[in-house]
């Protein structure tokens, strides 16, 4: 898995954090452009709040002690993003609409010991443009952005996470779609079936033995070579493949994304191998995956750095167990629920 994806996977996916209701929290509020884009080529847009979770965007840290706060947002993002339009234009727009499909948004900052404190800011988000139905791909934005600082970069964050938003807004606003393919407001509202339909593992109830390397090999259903495994009470194990001087070679799980054996998938993980359920047009499984633990019955399940950007001092990590899906656009682990064992 690649790092943007693993940056997804980690923090982003997860519908909410687990902390308790005595937490505190903090209003996330959009900073409005203060400079207007004028002879814009639209002068309408609707908005279609498609994230997970709609009632907050990350956590952040405050006070001396480094108190992890829930960022909420008070004003749902579907009017701060009309504010947003409105402040961006003039009198100058042309005639037609933008549909502005928010996917993910997540803000997130740490200590990372004695370098300071970073933060991150995560968005997918996709833009289309056209009138009377009929609409064009115009945009997408689906990437992270690092905020550094030595001493508080909350105040950092805050803004940056501001203008991401209303400069992939902006950048948008003077440009005709380059893309040819046709959606319905319908196709837009179900952007993801839209998206899977090009994609054979998810329109196949047939899948093809062999290890797959990479998500890409996966979703295409095109194995980097054949395998011998044995399986016993769902678990598989002693997988080997050929090489490509025809010699018995062991199946690792870390140079491996998935491997079907009797037609039945297995994704790999750090921890295991974990069969996939093809349910209502995705793939699930349940199985283990590291969590930072603040106590004994709160554990942040979006919020997994130790892996991710590697040796920094965080409250000690420990493991989970979670009912996950597959990101359909990256291959990322999208983490639904803890389940208790």
């Amino acid at each position: 898995m690649n790092r943007l994806s693993f940056i997804i996977f980690i923090f982003f996916c997860a519908p909410s954090f687990l902390f308790a209701q005595k937490n505190p929290q903090q209003d996330f509020k959009i900073i409005l452009p203060v400079r207007k884009i004028q002879n814009s080529l639209y002068n309408s847009i609707r908005i279609i709040d498609a994230r997970p979770d709609t009632t907050s965007v990350g956590i952040v840290q405050r006070s001396f002690f480094n108190i992890w706060v829930r960022l909420v947002v008070k004003e749902p993002i579907k009017e701060q993003l009309q504010l947003v339009f409105q402040a961006l234009t003039d009198s100058t727009t042309k005639g037609e609409e933008l549909v502005l499909v928010m996917r993910q948004l997540g803000l997130v900052e740490f200590t990372a010991g004695l370098s300071g404190q970073k933060g991150y800011c995560y968005m997918r988000a996709n833009l289309f443009a056209g009138n009377n139905g009929t609409y064009k791909k115009l945009s997408d934005f689906d990437s992270v952005v690092t905020v550094k600082s030595s001493y508080d970069v909350t105040k950092d964050l805050l803004k940056t996470g501001s203008e991401v938003i209303t400069g992939f807004l902006a950048g948008s606003l003077l440009n005709k779609p380059s893309e040819t393919e046709n959606f319905t407001l319908n196709d837009i509202y179900k952007i993801d079936s839209f998206e899977k339909r090009t994609l054979a593992a998810y329109n196949t109830g047939v899948y093809k033995d062999g290890v797959y390397r990479t998500f890409q090999s996966f979703v295409d259903q095109t194995p980097d070579g054949q395998i011998t495994a044995k399986v016993k009470k769902n678990e598989i194990w002693d997988i080997f493949t050929l090489n490509k001087k025809g010699k018995k070679e062991k199946v690792w799980q870390k140079d491996t994304y998935a491997v079907i054996y009797n037609g039945v998938p297995y994704i790999s993980t750090e921890f295991d191998y974990y069969p996939l359920i093809n349910k209502d047009g995705d793939f699930y499984f349940t199985g283990k995956a590291r969590a930072i633990v603040f106590s004994a019955d709160a554990i942040v399940t979006s919020v997994l750095f130790l892996t991710l950007l590697g040796g920094f001092l965080m409250p000690y990590y420990g493991e989970a167990t979670f009912e996950m899906k597959i990101d359909h656009l990256n291959g990322g682990f999208i983490r639904l629920r803890q389940v208790k064992k």
